[in-house]
């Protein structure tokens, strides 16, 4: 496809391409496989980074330069949004059906690294930021619209910050949870990296499901398809992996 380009979020844009981070900038490929002239992307270093796809843009998180920025689809632009000076992140990116747009992040107070969930309205260009009990690394919206996150180092835990309370709830999780997605009924599904297992957790914290555990297999990415059903990559493993429920 590239040689050397070092693809790695991938997310389905409104006009049908496939839109994909990479060191040689932001990639285009049609579900027939041919990939498109990368996307020039001024003062901005897309490789590694995450994206979210809402409507006619595509969102792109930028840690060097603490920055989110959005890619117009229809006009080629791209628009930079500061999440703030002091600030490390945007971690991960994901847009609410509102348009609101949520990043993880964090900050250093008095020595010590406090976690961040951000929103950014984009009409005002407005940053807004809530403390949380941990140190968030992959986001998704839920179905409820809750904003769930998935904190791998210390200390381990997935949780959830309601946008209508203004509050976090945090559940201690081991196992190193990696990246996380919504389920139709309002649960989330997460990766266990170190574990070798997926997750399914509701809102009051109850696991209501896991899969069985795969030693050094290493689940990384998650999704979750239309029929419910968890689909998760396994690093270590080089496999792709789904669990069927029943």
């Amino acid at each position: 496809m590239c040689d050397f380009c070092f693809p790695s979020d991938i997310v389905q844009g409104s006009d049908g391409f496939l839109y994909f981070s990479s060191n040689d900038g932001l990639g285009q490929i049609g579900t027939d496989g041919v990939v498109e002239p990368f996307i020039n992307t001024p003062g901005l270093s897309v490789g590694g980074n995450d994206l979210d796809a809402h409507g006619r843009d595509i969102w792109i998180t930028d840690f060097n330069r603490r920055s989110l920025w959005r890619y117009d689809i229809p006009t080629g632009g791209f628009t930079e949004f500061p999440i703030g000076a002091n600030t490390f992140g945007p971690s991960d990116v994901a847009v609410a059906g509102n348009g609101d747009v949520w990043f993880s992040a964090s900050v250093i107070s008095d020595s010590v690294e406090q976690g961040l969930i951000g929103r950014l309205d984009p009409a005002t260009e407005t940053v807004t930021t809530f403390d949380v009990d941990a140190v968030p690394r992959s986001i998704t919206i839920a179905s409820d619209n809750k904003v769930w996150f998935a904190a791998r180092f210390t200390p381990q835990a997935v949780g959830f910050f309601d946008p209508v309370t203004e509050t976090s709830t945090v559940f201690p999780a081991d196992g190193g949870p990696q990246d996380i997605a919504p389920a139709p009924d309002g649960s989330v599904w997460f990766t266990r990296t170190t574990a070798g297992n997926i997750v399914r957790i509701n809102a009051a914290g109850t696991i209501t499901a896991e899969s069985k555990v795969v030693k050094s297999s290493e689940p990384f990415g998650i999704t979750v398809a239309p029929d419910g059903n968890p689909w998760f990559t396994m690093l270590s493993a080089d496999k792709i992996a789904t669990l069927q429920l029943r």
